[in-house]
């Protein structure tokens, strides 16, 4: 039995007491809260607080009854017919278009609606039962988009105009904020574009737009099937929804990729371990004038580049090219690239293929030799320029695939034209050099070699060459490096806003070992696979009152690329793992017995050495220098970084297990 108040049976003639779980009782119920939406319907000028009441009753006693015929008769009763039996407080509406929290930071009104929060507390698991959503999910929301498209048909007051722009720009914030979006929300959710303006707010699908990752570019492209998504809308959330950046578009360019040795194999490794084949020095000039030669050349010539072209640093194909735009060393000779010579110069895998050995002869095994000194050679030949960036620096922004780490032009090509005249800056130290002039030309007749010098910038990354070259050097001292970096980052949402700028410390640690993984990375299998013995853990750092304290962050994996792969650890770890095809999981495979005797596979022992090893000593390092920065860092919990067995993930537990068992020594031998 359910007891409502006097005043709500007498208006509805309840004079007997209602049973919620009778069918009848609850169809009267239900008639009547029907009603009471029609009436609201009609009225101008409703009384908005008595109809709340007088719904909080019905609700009171629907919560209470079965809610299977609840469900019935609202939603299937072919009498009573599906009807709008939310109460929202200035109205009703349907189940689907009502949530019971605020998820967004604008009115969704008159689109979607929340519940006022004395309904969602008092009635929240009734509510829920009734099929109602805490959240909207990304597919109202992008219905609500399609809603905004079809008002704004005709010609909108300016506040309508305003207030749907930013509702829009909210929802596709909302909907992006986990990260990329699936590919079908991709091709079905609409954007506001550019063209829209006061009167008239036209949207587009995402599928269909592209994001201006440059002020700069121009915004008439070279067709009218795409549109520019508005300024408003942030760029990380452009990317997120799956846009492309304009600069790809107006100024494209095709993959370039490497011949690897195998699946396991990465760009980084495949390189480093054919430049173990070739010492620096005079023999990059050796390998070039080899390569020249066999190309046909008759005529080879060098030169040492000074100029810093500041000056021309900023219509870039990435920002990051920059960093190599400075001084330089030239190779011409007057032979031209051949369709072999160029599937030879992306052949890296040579020495670990056998049967290739034979075919190795130009533009092959000996260009890598230009590594040494170069961290992103290019080449001009006839209509063709490559670039390279096998670390994934400098061209971050062009290269979609790991294994891909190159761009290509053909200027034959009109757009592959369009792209050199978008970005003059990247080609103008090409300018003369050696007779070079492609944009008049649009051909070189010969190949001419820009390997951009190693800068102190890319020095200080390169982990790699330190370990490289001490492992040549066996009775030095492993490298070991710990660095404080500041890293500052700005922002501009849009012309309208005012740019925002973040500011980070990180305290990076990086060290090379003499320890297990070393011998482990000197046997053959380890010379074949390329690894490293070398790694490196970052710690963020903010601001207290007397300075800089470590800050927990939800550790992050690189293997020289970030990975998604969890740590469950407050720092983030840099080393070369060995990894599995999807580079979604390291080598981890448990302990098996053959023969008697414990045994892993290659894979999952490096892994095991390499954080129990060198992770482990990187990050005490780090912890050590930490302690030893007075100066800069401020009163903190010394054990705040330290890894916890119950939030580490299994994988990583041989890193913990290391360091506390390092610990452990330590204290004993204090």
């Amino acid at each position: 039995m359910t007891h409502l108040n006097k005043h709500l049976t007498n208006t509805f003639s309840w004079t007997h007491p209602l049973d919620g779980k009778k069918y009848e009782h609850v169809r009267c119920v239900v008639r009547q809260l029907k009603m009471i939406v029609s009436t609201t319907k009609e009225q101008q000028q409703p009384n908005l607080r008595q109809i709340q009441d007088t719904v909080i009753e019905i609700y009171k006693f629907l919560a209470t009854s079965n809610i299977e015929i609840v469900k019935l008769f609202i939603y299937d009763d072919s009498a009573l017919g599906n009807f709008e039996w939310v109460w929202h407080g200035k109205g009703f509406t349907n189940q689907d278009k009502v949530a019971l929290t605020q998820s967004l930071d604008v009115d969704l009104q008159p689109y979607l609606c929340i519940l006022p929060v004395e309904l969602a507390s008092e009635f929240r698991t009734f509510f829920q039962a009734m099929g109602i959503h805490d959240k909207f999910s990304s597919t109202v929301l992008s219905d609500v988009l399609r809603s905004i498209k079809d008002s704004n048909f005709d010609k909108v007051s300016p506040e309508k105009y305003h207030a749907d722009l930013n509702l829009a720009c909210a929802i596709l914030k909302a909907i992006s904020s986990s990260g990329p979006v699936d590919d079908e929300l991709h091709r079905n959710v609409l954007v506001p574009t550019n063209q829209s303006q006061d009167g008239n707010l036209e949207m587009m699908p995402a599928s269909n737009c592209f994001y201006r990752d440059r002020e700069w570019l121009t915004e008439k492209l070279a067709d009218d099937n795409y549109s520019i998504i508005h300024e408003d809308v942030p760029n990380v959330t452009a990317r997120n929804l799956g846009l492309r950046p304009l600069s790809q578009h107006v100024a494209p360019t095709d993959g370039l990729g490497y011949d690897l040795a195998g699946p396991h194999e990465t760009v980084i490794n495949a390189i480093k371990r054919n430049l173990d084949m070739y010492k620096e020095g005079v023999g990059i000039f050796k390998e070039l004038i080899q390569n020249a030669d066999d190309a046909g050349a008759s005529e080879v010539k060098f030169l040492i580049d000074q100029r810093s072209n500041k000056q021309i640093q900023e219509r870039l194909l990435d920002p990051e090219m920059k960093h190599c735009h400075g001084p330089a060393l030239w190779a011409y000779n007057n032979a031209l690239f051949t369709d072999d010579d160029i599937k030879n110069i992306c052949d890296i895998a040579a020495a670990s293929k056998k049967e290739k050995r034979e075919k190795i002869g130009r533009f092959g095994l000996g260009f890598t030799s230009v590594y040494h000194v170069t961290d992103a050679p290019s080449l001009i030949s006839g209509p063709y320029i490559m670039m390279f960036d096998p670390r994934l620096i400098h061209l971050r922004s062009r290269i979609h695939n790991p294994a891909q780490p190159g761009v290509k032009l053909d200027l034959r090509n009109q757009r592959h034209r369009q792209t050199v005249a978008t970005y003059p800056h990247q080609f103008q130290p090409y300018y003369r050099v050696f007779g070079c002039d492609i944009t008049k030309d649009n051909y070189y007749e010969g190949t001419l070699f820009r390997l951009p010098l190693r800068t102190a910038y890319q020095e200080q990354a390169n982990i790699l060459k330190a370990t490289s070259h001490w492992m040549e050097q066996s009775k030095e001292s492993p490298p070991e490096s710990t660095h404080l970096v500041a890293i500052k980052i700005t922002s501009k949402l849009s012309k309208s806003t005012k740019k925002s700028t973040l500011k980070q410390h990180w305290l990076v640690s990086s060290c090379a070992s003499n320890g297990v993984s070393l011998m482990l990375a000197n046997q053959p299998e380890g010379r074949l696979q390329g690894v490293l013995p070398c790694a490196g853990v970052a710690a963020l750092m903010k601001q207290s009152e007397d300075g800089l304290i470590p800050d927990p962050v939800k550790g992050q994996l690189f293997s020289f690329l970030p990975l998604a792969v969890p740590t469950g650890l407050p720092i983030h770890f840099n080393a070369s793992f060995a990894l599995q095809p999807n580079r979604r999981h390291i080598w981890s495979k448990a302990t098996q017995i053959h023969d008697g005797s414990e045994w892993r596979e290659f894979e999952a022992e490096w892994n095991h050495d390499l954080m129990a090893d060198v992770l482990c000593k990187a990050f005490i390092n780090l912890l050590t220098d930490l302690a030893g920065m007075h100066d800069l860092v401020g009163k903190y919990d010394f054990q705040i970084l330290w890894p916890k067995l119950d939030k580490c993930e299994s994988d990583f537990h041989p890193f913990l297990m290391a360091f506390y068992q390092k610990m452990k020594i330590s204290v004993s031998q204090e």
